[in-house]
């Protein structure tokens, strides 16, 4: 039998030695690293549970402070025959019930205060009409004793994150049925519809601004059938107001006029008006590509016909300049003439909300 000796013992185990610490440092460090990234992942979800729990205690506080305040609107149209008057003609307001038991900060944007948590109300209300009918399809004032109001209430918070909404409830109200009375005596109605070229064709999801004398409504949006009744408040004598509509993804034979606006004037209590924007439809573009550029060429220009762009040829500048492509927006559907420089004029229909193409040669 081999003995090993006490030295030799010794020997091995003082070699064995600094393997062991190698493997075992290895091993603390890998133990450490992955403790930290087990740490900061358990943080990061509990930042998150965190936000998340915030955010919904926030949110279930805000759906009370929107049905309080749609409380409020039903008590105002049940206890006064022009409940349902004062709420459209108050239009957008923020924050109009405040209780000193709940508002830490009388003024400010969030003046609601509850449980740490600072909150902003805004009331909205516009008037509704029940019925298949456009109520812009007749001139009829009676309509206005008719009018309902949709009440819309929108609960925002300071802390509230860029994924959140705010917290939006909505109401219908009918107008008193006992009084008969809507708008009241001193209000009128403006009747504002956009339509296509056929005139049946209602322009939905328009925005539609009133500015005038005295009351100034909050922005409408045309329903489906392209019409936006709009209660104003004009005095006895008559009053005068500016319609103005954003036309979005529509345009008409005029073109290049963002916002079209129309004056209507005299305007007195418990009258009727309409307004009508005509002839828009869903906006075409032109692509231009310019074949033989030289330095010459800065513009292309454009000639409509039928009424478009005033029968006249508008200039369109190439950006940027020594660019040999143009991408021409908000055209009306029609026909048009292209140009560049020297080039020969080019027939191009364009179809409603498509984007058209055409090649100019430059003569040599």
């Amino acid at each position: 039998m081999l003995k090993v000796s006490g030295v030799d013992r010794a020997r091995r185990a003082a070699g064995a030695r600094p393997a062991e610490r190698g493997s075992t440092m290895i091993e603390l460090i890998v133990s450490v690293l992955l403790m930290t990234v087990f740490t900061g992942a358990a943080m990061v979800a509990i930042m998150s549970s965190s936000a998340t729990s915030t955010d919904n205690r926030a949110r279930v506080t805000a759906s009370g402070l929107a049905v309080r305040e749609l409380d409020f609107a039903a008590q105002m149209v049940a206890a006064s025959e022009t409940g349902v008057s004062d709420l459209i003609l108050a239009g957008q307001v923020a924050n109009p019930h405040l209780d000193p038991e709940l508002t830490s900060i009388s003024t400010g944007q969030y003046p609601f205060s509850l449980d740490g948590e600072d909150y902003r109300v805004v009331r909205t209300a516009q008037p509704y009409y029940s019925g298949t009918d456009s109520p812009c399809a007749s001139a009829d004032p009676s309509l206005g004793t008719r009018a309902g109001v949709l009440v819309t209430v929108t609960v925002s918070w300071a802390s509230q994150g860029e994924d959140s909404t705010p917290h939006v409830a909505s109401k219908l109200f009918a107008p008193n049925r006992n009084s008969g009375s809507g708008l009241g005596n001193d209000a009128a109605l403006l009747a504002v519809t956009v339509t296509g070229a056929d005139s049946s064709a209602g322009r939905p999801g328009v925005t539609v601004q009133v500015t005038g004398d005295g009351y100034q409504p909050p922005p409408s949006v045309t329903d489906s059938k392209g019409c936006a009744l709009i209660p104003v408040k004009p005095n006895s004598a008559g009053s005068s107001y500016t319609v103005t509509i954003d036309p979005g993804k529509y345009v008409n034979k005029a073109g290049g006029i963002a916002q079209p606006s129309q004056v209507v004037s005299m305007v007195v209590p418990q009258s009727w008006r309409q307004v009508a924007f005509t002839d828009f439809e869903p906006a075409a573009s032109l692509r231009v590509k310019i074949k033989g550029m030289n330095e010459a060429v800065h513009v292309v220009s454009l000639s409509g016909s039928g009424g478009i762009l005033g029968d006249h040829e508008v200039d369109f500048v190439i950006e940027p300049e020594g660019a040999d492509e143009i991408v021409i927006t908000r055209l009306y559907p029609g026909s048009y003439g292209v140009r560049a420089y020297t080039s020969p004029s080019v027939s191009v229909s364009l179809e409603p909300g498509v984007e058209g193409y055409v090649e100019l040669e430059i003569p040599t």
